[in-house]
């Protein structure tokens, strides 16, 4: 599994001595791997179906009847020398306040021969007293003269590995899937977004029919920031100020859009400032 080496190092770390639940942060391809690696290598073969998953299902929010029926779900008792059953809450940062007091006491008092592991995009997303009761694993960005080797070993060229680890900005499951040619939405993404990068101010706007619906505007959004964010960390000055310039206003209309702004007028607001 290609890895940063200080987040393989708490990994390792963490499955020689699970002894207390465990958050995991950081993108959600990136970090979605990691805990798949995680399970797989904390229950082994003897037990590697005693898994329970709580996430959204379709809502904004994960509510406490949802971590109350994960505590219920719990209460079966596991045969296991060492951890027998791994509890995962995607998405935990998305737990109402009143579900994460709930989810404390869990935490407090864990359930016998069982991981709990947090999946969030960032800790913050969490109370102080989840966050001071659990270890934290960051799925940071893999380094690269590692990727590097890595793409060596599968006879990338440096030209190809360039372009990769730029796209990805070293988030390793996205590096991973560009340099294997894996079909994923993020492409097809950046490809919507070279394309509008590439029009004039008037051949955008005539896009606009295409993008009515917050639901069309947020895939091009998410491929401006990925170009964006890749340019910024391989341009010079003054080229780095104008693609902070381009994030800050993607930023911006992602914000927009997240409180409901008309589609039409975010994409306006990135036709005419970009």
């Amino acid at each position: 599994m290609l890895l940063n080496s200080k987040t393989r190092q708490l990994i390792e770390a963490y499955i020689s001595n699970p002894s207390s639940s465990l958050i995991v942060s950081g993108q959600i391809d990136g970090r979605g791997e990691v805990v798949d690696y995680l399970t797989e290598e904390l229950l082994g073969k003897d037990h590697r179906n005693n898994i329970v998953i709580v996430d959204l299902e379709d809502k904004k929010t994960i509510g406490v009847a949802q971590v109350r029926e994960l505590k219920k779900s719990l209460t079966t008792k596991i045969r296991a020398a060492g951890v027998g059953r791994v509890a995962i809450v995607r998405n935990a940062d998305k737990l109402t306040n009143e579900a994460q007091n709930a989810l404390l006491k869990l935490i407090e008092e864990p359930a016998a021969h069982t991981a709990l592991i947090l999946e969030v995009g960032s800790p913050k997303g969490l109370i102080a007293t989840i966050r001071s009761r659990c270890q934290i694993v960051r799925v940071l960005p893999v380094e690269k003269h590692t990727a590097r080797e890595y793409a060596g070993s599968l006879g990338l060229s440096d030209a190809d590995f360039n372009k990769a680890f730029m796209i990805s900005a070293g988030e390793s499951a996205m590096f991973s899937t560009l340099i294997n040619n894996q079909e994923t939405p993020m492409i097809a993404q950046i490809d919507e977004a070279k394309l509008f990068l590439s029009k004039s101010h008037f051949d955008r706007l005539a896009m606009q029919k295409k993008y009515t619906k917050s639901s069309d505007i947020s895939g091009l959004i998410s491929g401006l920031l990925k170009i964006s964010e890749a340019a910024m960390h391989s341009s010079k000055q003054p080229g780095v100020e104008k693609w902070s310039d381009i994030i800050r206003l993607v930023l911006e209309c992602r914000d927009q859009l997240s409180r409901n702004a008309p589609a039409k007028l975010v994409f306006l607001k990135l036709c005419v400032n970009i």
